[in-house]
């Protein structure tokens, strides 16, 4: 498949990774991504002559403030390309955000401000403003000029220019495209979204009906040996 793509003209894939943790990454049901196998597989898509764009997210419940400089560490030292790093926005429908609804955790119900640059949650180990602010120095250290002249690409088949290009933008973007804020507290609304389909495992339906606000409603049912939480 790589192969066929550098075939075709691709100079670059972007991919979720999203954080390095595998523990992190299986508490939110992530179970394809496999840190211990990022590395090698930047490095095989590499050999192609393809770039690799990482995208990652902070604010998981097994972050703490550690997780900025270890993050840019081990994408340093892996060798990528380039790297985005946003805020875990828990998206109104999704099973992340029916669990913190359920555990009080949602500070602002204001959709305009679920955009992965605002923190609408309160994150486990470390404050709003931690995340926010680390999240910032993760850019600046990433794109820091040391860090450009670290990584760029002297050997290989990589596109040295559009390296280059990437790199000045990102740096340049994350500099001044900064939302430094913490979404301000808003009253949930009386309605949560509603999946169209309910998730599979029972204590994930359990979840995401109570949050809803449902849970009361189906009793009835249950009560006749109806399968529905």
């Amino acid at each position: 498949m790589l192969e066929l793509a550098a075939a075709s003209g691709c100079t670059m894939l972007s991919i979720g990774f999203e954080s390095i943790s595998r523990s992190t990454l299986k508490s939110v049901h992530k179970h394809v991504n496999r840190p211990e196998t990022f590395a090698a597989l930047v490095e095989k898509i590499h050999s192609y002559g393809i770039m690799v764009f990482g995208l990652f997210m902070f604010g998981f419940d097994g972050d703490d403030r550690s997780v900025f400089e270890e993050t840019v560490r081990f994408n340093r030292e892996s060798d990528y390309d380039a790297c985005a790093y946003s805020v875990l926005t828990p998206y109104p429908g999704t099973l992340t955000w029916y669990e913190m609804k359920k555990a009080n955790r949602i500070v602002s119900f204001d959709w305009d401000k679920y955009d992965q640059g605002q923190v609408v949650y309160r994150p486990a180990q470390m404050s709003g403003d931690e995340l926010r602010i680390g999240q910032a120095h993760a850019y600046e250290a990433f794109y820091a000029l040391s860090s450009i002249a670290g990584r760029f690409p002297v050997r290989g088949r990589r596109h040295r220019g559009q390296w280059l290009i990437y790199n000045m933008f990102m740096r340049k973007g994350s500099a001044t495209d900064r939302i430094d804020s913490v979404a301000a507290p808003t009253p949930a609304p009386d309605t949560s979204p509603m999946p169209p389909i309910l998730p599979v495992k029972r204590e994930w339906r359990a979840a995401v009906l109570e949050a809803a606000g449902t849970q009361k409603l189906l009793e009835p049912f249950a009560e006749t040996g109806c399968d529905i939480a």
